[in-house]
């Protein structure tokens, strides 16, 4: 996959990673939860390939197959879609935080 911020795919990758192993999921369980592959989320956590992931699926992973609180959730998101996505800011509002 080609992109201009794959230091980015690879950081989230590791934060999902982070988030499942503090949940005590494996790889298994987290895939069955999102209803994806075992392999589509060893890619997405890998560092040595860059793999995109829908907005859908990171809900699914935030949201509930972690069980992340919501207010943990809300703010991740939130620093994860600014960071990634600098240039979209909420209409009337200065920043994300």
């Amino acid at each position: 996959m080609q992109t201009e911020f794959p230091e980015r795919y690879i950081t989230l990758g590791l934060k999902i990673a982070y988030y499942r192993k503090k949940a005590g999921l494996t790889q298994e369980v987290l895939a069955e939860r999102i209803g994806k592959s075992v392999n589509f989320v060893g890619q997405v956590e890998g560092t040595g390939t860059i793999r995109g992931v829908s907005l859908e699926t990171l809900f699914k992973i935030g949201g509930g197959a972690l069980l992340l609180r919501k207010k943990r959730f809300k703010r991740f998101m939130k620093r994860k879609i600014a960071s990634c996505c600098a240039c979209l800011q909420p209409i009337g509002k200065k920043s994300w935080s």
